[in-house]
């Protein structure tokens, strides 16, 4: 069984079109026989919109999580559901994934979901039960990035499954060396390895199993990306990796020409 996985962080989740598009592309996969999963951040902005801006400022991040939780669970199940796609939530923690009997627990749930033609996981991270996830965004190390990681290893555990690959969505449209919503001149790097990227030492700092004090910090989201995808392409040997918007994920599936994004290579 191929699976695929598609991250969505805060800004993909919360560009206009851009949950419909990662619907039409999983739709498509679906279609040639693929199963999905998709990391989804966004539960902590949700809780704000959800709350308003005067009443959220009461509440912790953490406890945001937990009223945006269930609402955008409700938007990607009122997109899915009419195509005949049914979610189902997996909200853990990196704890959860680590622990024997509760990853064996989750292995067996992923694939009874999978194997039907009409489920699909929404996972994201428990912020409710542990707030590691919110530490890491505060440190710039992207959300939900080390989750999809978690997840990608924890599937390739799972003999009946086959992680064909894994798209980082990001509102950049992939990595640059300057950032392109500010620098006209920004160009897209269309690949990256592990012998071309000039800032393997921040992998180190993704990989850390804890935030330390002072936290260390990436310089912006897209790094962390860059670290999650290299961790899936040289360690995990997922064959197509890549950092794109949501549009892309027939093309990087289907190894496209017309693929536009940053490619993650060994």
């Amino acid at each position: 069984m191929n699976v695929v996985f598609i991250k969505m962080g805060t800004k993909s989740v919360f560009t206009p079109g851009w949950p419909q598009e990662a619907v039409v592309q999983i739709v498509a996969l679906h279609r040639r026989g693929y199963r999905v999963v998709i990391t989804s951040s966004g539960a902590g902005e949700t809780g704000r919109q959800l709350l308003g801006a005067g009443h959220a400022t009461t509440y912790s991040r953490q406890v945001l999580s937990g009223f945006g939780s269930m609402e955008l669970f409700r938007m990607w199940s009122t997109l899915l559901v009419p195509h005949g796609l049914y979610p189902v939530p997996l909200l853990v923690t990196q704890s959860n994934i680590t622990t024997a009997g509760e990853a064996t627990s989750i292995k067996r749930c992923l694939l009874e979901i999978l194997q039907r033609t009409d489920g699909i996981v929404i996972a994201n991270e428990n912020d409710m039960v542990s707030d590691e996830e919110i530490q890491y965004w505060a440190s710039g190390l992207g959300e939900n990035d080390k989750l999809q990681v978690a997840l990608v290893t924890l599937a390739q555990s799972i003999p009946e499954i086959t992680v064909s690959g894994v798209l980082f969505a990001t509102h950049k449209g992939g990595y640059y060396h300057t950032d392109p919503h500010t620098d006209p001149y920004a160009e897209l790097v269309t690949e990256v390895s592990w012998e071309t990227w000039p800032h393997r030492e921040y992998l180190e700092v993704f990989l850390a199993p804890y935030i330390n004090d002072p936290a260390p910090r990436l310089p912006n989201d897209i790094y962390a990306k860059v670290c999650a995808g290299l961790v899936c392409a040289k360690y995990r040997k997922v064959p197509r990796v890549a950092i794109a918007t949501p549009h892309q994920l027939v093309n990087l599936i289907t190894d496209c020409p017309t693929f536009v994004g940053t490619r993650i290579i060994p």
